[in-house]
């Protein structure tokens, strides 16, 4: 180990080549990144509450008619920007007719659906759900 550092001591300006490099490329990684990061964050957030709001101006009988109607839906829980519905049958649930409304992010289960929201989540849980909802 010695050897190469001798070896690259006899380059004149190598310390101070080497340095500025690794902080030119440091910077660089630093922009590129930063930049793609910023693109990803603000256009699917816009994109998501723009929907959540379309969602909203639904009639609530239209959205349990994508659920599968009102009797199919059991129960709910609302947990933060996540919106849990126990269904009786996930065969009844209309996909298609949840994303025409704006609520495109959902997993579906055999028995349940959770409705993934980006900030509108309790807003919908009161639309939909008004006797359980608090302030």
């Amino acid at each position: 180990m010695s050897y190469t550092v001798k070896a690259l001591e006899t380059i004149p300006g190598f310390p101070d080549i080497a340095f500025y490099a690794i902080v030119a490329v440091v910077g660089l990684l630093a922009v590129v990144f930063g930049t793609i990061a910023a693109i990803k964050l603000s256009k699917p957030r816009k994109k998501a509450i723009k929907e959540e709001i379309i969602a909203l101006s639904q009639d609530d009988n239209e959205i349990y008619k994508a659920l599968g109607g009102k009797d199919n839906v059991t129960s709910h829980r609302l947990v933060g920007s996540r919106l849990s519905i126990s269904i009786k049958d996930s065969g009844k649930v209309d996909g298609e007719s949840l994303k025409a409304m704006g609520l495109s992010k959902y997993i579906l289960g055999s028995e349940k659906i959770t409705i993934v929201l980006e900030g509108k989540s309790r807003e919908l849980a009161a639309k939909l759900f008004p006797e359980d909802v608090e302030g």
